[in-house]
């Protein structure tokens, strides 16, 4: 569907009243549907944070806390396969349920050679994590040790200082508010352990491309911010539009020190960039800030600030 329609569909959706009550009976109604592209493109992504954290500290014996987990709970489970002491999950919303926790565990048997591999896991073990787990939603949280916190606001988390190790999150921080990020970059800070650190990828790019590949991957940077409030009445399609750089400064600001960092650089959307008149907001931006579509950093507690 082309962009235009979509966002009209969505903000048509967004304008009815009783949200919360309609997204209720749309679960008890219709059943949660899996995507297998979309999870396997997740435990793909989720097997490359773990290696991005790893080049930093080990996970085994690691307490860590996921921001946003969302619907399946894919790299909560696989943090835990690598040893993970505990795995706390988080959420504004409860969106995980029974089903889908089961539809979780499907994808990620689908996906055991992978994660064996790119993980570098004991084959037998993960095969016997994953075939012999239980049916029950809660029995699986007890096997895989994990935590879910939701709903759950992360800038006011109700953890301990200095209790967890490992933050992370996965598509997450582009939905939230600038102001709202840098809150929950002060509250991580305040639980991590004095050798904490904190993983983050990002989708920085236009999500309405995800569904309609005729337009660039920042093409949502033509617009102002009044009109692109307009186009995203419906909350769910909210994006911050925030560059990789901007995210680097604030995780400086509130007491990180990147370790790694990267990003990828659309070629394709340099060269929008360079022929489309972008929103006045976004000129001063480098051409490779603009045009990078993921970014990954990595970050540890600065000590003694």
């Amino acid at each position: 569907m082309r962009w235009y329609l979509r966002c009209a569909l969505d903000n048509l959706k967004g304008v009815i009243p009783g949200q919360s009550l309609l997204r209720d009976c749309k679960r008890r109604l219709f059943p949660y549907q899996a995507s297998e592209g979309r999870a396997d493109f997740a435990i793909e992504e989720g097997v490359r944070l773990i290696n991005f954290v790893r080049s930093s500290r080990e996970i085994a014996g690691a307490v860590c806390l996921e921001i946003g987990v969302g619907w399946e709970p894919l790299l909560s489970i696989l943090f835990s396969l690598c040893g993970a002491q505990k795995v706390i999950l988080t959420d504004l919303n409860r969106l995980c349920s029974p089903q889908t926790v089961a539809t979780a565990m499907v994808a990620l048997r689908r996906n055991q050679n992978a994660i064996v591999t790119g993980l570098k896991l004991d084959g037998d073990m993960v095969a016997r994590q994953l075939n012999s787990a239980p049916q029950d939603m809660e029995d699986i949280f007890r096997l895989f040790r994990l935590e879910y916190l939701a709903p759950c606001n992360c800038a006011g988390l109700p953890i301990a200082g200095q209790s967890v190790d490992i933050v992370y999150s996965r598509a997450v921080l582009e939905h939230v508010p600038p102001r709202v990020i840098q809150q929950i970059f002060v509250e991580s800070r305040r639980v991590l352990a004095g050798s904490g650190i904190m993983c983050h990828f990002i989708d920085p790019s236009d999500h309405m491309e995800h569904r309609d590949k005729s337009i660039s991957r920042i093409h949502f940077l033509r617009f102002s911010d009044a009109m692109f409030r307009l186009m995203c009445l419906n909350a769910l399609n909210y994006h911050n539009r925030l560059r990789h750089s901007e995210y680097a400064r604030m995780l400086e600001e509130t007491g990180f020190e990147i370790l790694k960092e990267e990003r990828n650089i659309d070629p394709r959307a340099v060269v929008f960039a360079k022929t489309q008149k972008l929103a006045p907001k976004f000129r001063h931006f480098a051409l490779e800030d603009l045009a990078t579509v993921d970014s990954f950093l990595l970050a540890r507690v600065v000590v003694n600030r």
